[in-house]
């Protein structure tokens, strides 16, 4: 859509490059699907200024049944970082194994004498956290910590 509607005019052309990079150094976009209409408007916005408003129209359907379909295909649940301090290797493992099948990430591991202190990303749906007291109920592990996740830390 962009390509069919710069290659018309110079003017239009150049307007397209100063947009664009608005866009890609004063916005901090951390959501697909926010990016996906940033763009979605920009572009309608050019191709409805240089009189192509069929192709408007046509990318607006293709990109509201994209912007539907991902919409519905997000997995549904929510981020935590779990904090677990521990003593011991095989309290280390029995935690990785009460994970089961969730996705988790190990994001670090600190050590202190006997002490352990274990970061780890989960992800979990809707109110799956029954893993925490799994998590508990093992032998050296003195406490855990959830903290909800959303990809920004300001401190």
């Amino acid at each position: 859509m962009v390509t069919l509607a710069i290659s018309t005019n110079i003017v239009i052309s150049l307007g397209m490059v100063g947009a664009l990079s608005i866009v890609r150094f004063r916005t901090a976009v951390k959501d697909p699907m926010d990016l996906l209409y940033l763009f979605w408007a920009i572009t309608t916005g050019i191709t409805t200024g240089a009189g192509m408003y069929v192709l408007a129209l046509i990318a607006a359907v293709v990109m509201i049944a994209m912007i539907f379909l991902f919409y519905h295909k997000q997995q549904k649940g929510r981020i935590y970082i779990a904090v677990i301090h521990y003593q011991g290797d095989e309290a280390g493992d029995e935690i990785i194994r009460s994970f089961g099948k969730m996705k988790y990430f190990i994001k670090s591991k600190t050590m202190r004498g006997e002490k352990t202190e274990m970061a780890v990303e989960v992800f979990c749906r809707q109110n799956e956290l029954d893993f925490t007291e799994k998590i508990r109920k093992i032998t050296n592990v003195e406490d855990i910590t959830l903290i909800q996740y959303n990809g920004e830390y300001h401190g």
